[in-house]
């Protein structure tokens, strides 16, 4: 009896899995992406994202496969023919990219082009190919809030675009910033391969690790003064014991100037505000009142 195909992160199956077995290297192609994408080996996620769009119009019925031919390339046009509305803006970039990476080998200059193409085309396409030949969402079948943290990375990248004053002037593979907090849910609650662990930052001093918390804890709250507590945005931890400095910005507003989770390590700066944003600001705002009552903060 033929065993069935392993998933790591998709949750759910189409319900024409076994009519088009085929259908599963697709799946398995999406999430050996994901993964390589949370090891910062950005060219080859893009490489295997598009090994996973090949394969996700390669398997759908023969019947409608008449005029297909092997390749990326052909595989692109025949299903935008088959099904325009697939069209995405820079398929074609896409595609010359991931074959560069396939013939030439890539350098670590090519990241920041990877991640991009990666989130604004690669993924959206594979998820059109999904759900237009194969009636199947990938949005309600990835297990534990990876999707969310996907759509987070593409709107933390939008936003980069729009307020950025010079994109060229910008350092080397500013784009993979957008992909941090993604790749410590990958790394921290798959992968377990997080930032860091008390047991490394205490490695050789047993014993000693509440005392180095509660100095990282002390040393970061004076630093912030305005501070609160809430869960992690980290999906795959979501302790409640996170820290979060704040601004208090037009007299009775609040904004995330740093954050720092005690139990998986992830931690943010100052510098990244865009970031903090998207992950808590929502959280922050349930919070506003209580935290400028707590300060003595007059409300408007």
């Amino acid at each position: 009896m033929k065993m069935e195909p392993r998933f790591e992160i998709l949750g759910k199956t189409p319900l024409c899995l076994k009519a088009r077995p085929s259908l599963a290297s697709a799946m398995q192609a999406f999430e050996t992406s994901l993964f390589l994408l949370a090891l910062g080996r950005y060219p080859a996620a893009l490489t295997i994202c598009a090994s996973a769009i090949e394969a996700a119009i390669k398997a759908i019925p023969k019947n409608d496969l008449v005029g297909f031919e092997d390749g990326l390339a052909a595989a692109i046009k025949f299903a935008i023919r088959k099904k325009p509305r697939m069209h995405i803006k820079d398929l074609d970039s896409f595609r010359d990219t991931r074959n560069q990476f396939t013939h030439r080998g890539y350098s670590p200059e090519d990241d920041g082009r990877a991640v991009e193409l990666i989130l604004r085309v690669g993924y959206p396409f594979l998820t059109k190919c999904f759900f237009e030949f194969h009636s199947y969402s990938l949005r309600d079948s990835v297990i534990g809030g990876i999707w969310g943290q996907i759509e987070i990375a593409r709107a933390v990248l939008d936003e980069q675009y729009r307020t950025m004053d010079d994109i060229y002037n910008q350092p080397k593979n500013w784009q993979a910033y957008a992909t941090r907090a993604l790749r410590h849910h990958l790394r921290y609650g798959f992968l377990d391969r997080g930032e860091a662990s008390w047991s490394d930052i205490d490695r050789g001093l047993p014993d000693h690790e509440y005392t180095e918390r509660e100095r990282v804890r002390n040393n970061l709250e004076s630093k912030c003064g305005v501070y609160t507590y809430t869960h992690c945005p980290i999906p795959s931890c979501m302790s409640h014991d996170t820290l979060v400095g704040l601004e208090i910005v037009h007299g009775d507003q609040i904004a995330a100037d740093r954050l720092f989770c005690f139990e998986c390590l992830f931690r943010l700066g100052s510098d990244d505000k865009i970031l903090l944003r998207h992950l808590i600001g929502a959280e922050l705002e349930k919070q506003r009142h209580a935290v400028l009552k707590e300060y003595g903060v007059s409300r408007k």
